[in-house]
């Protein structure tokens, strides 16, 4: 079980930072969260992942788990796009949203899981569209550290 803690590594700080900047720049800033509707008639748990979101009963829509915490949270002019496969594009309407927007690049940032990066960046690059990631906080909080450093 990692140690990790947004709060503890600035990433959170980093992501605000990142989506004021965007936002301040003009660009379209969406978000993506998995979520399945209360009781799972919508989780088609085929992976071991999937089958512990049953298991676990996490990102069910209402609850805590499934909220996008309140120092990344949307605001207006921002778009919302609830997927339940990793990377976001499978069964939503992201690709609709980013190119009914005109958008042929997308930055990638996640504060969970950059397993859920990748599966993102390799998704937008299928689809044709350019997609720079922001991992460096990601992966710093993520590495092993020495005795005392960060705690």
């Amino acid at each position: 079980m990692s140690s990790f803690d947004p709060k503890r590594t600035g990433v959170l700080g980093t992501i605000s930072r990142l989506l004021d900047g965007a936002r301040s720049a003009g660009a379209k800033v969406v978000h993506t969260r998995v979520a399945w509707q209360p009781g799972y008639p919508d989780l088609v748990a085929n992976s071991p992942l999937l089958g512990m979101v049953a298991q676990s009963k996490c990102f069910e829509d209402g609850s805590i788990g499934a909220v996008i915490i309140d120092e990344l949270a949307p605001q207006a002019g921002d778009a919302m796009v609830t997927h339940q496969r990793v990377g976001g594009f499978h069964g939503s309407e992201l690709d609709t949203i980013l190119r009914g927007a005109g958008i042929d690049t997308v930055v990638v940032s996640d504060a969970c899981s950059a397993g859920s990066e990748a599966a993102r960046t390799a998704s937008l690059e299928s689809l044709g569209l350019l997609a720079e990631i922001t991992t460096d906080e990601l992966f710093s909080a993520l590495a092993p550290q020495p005795a005392g450093v960060g705690a």
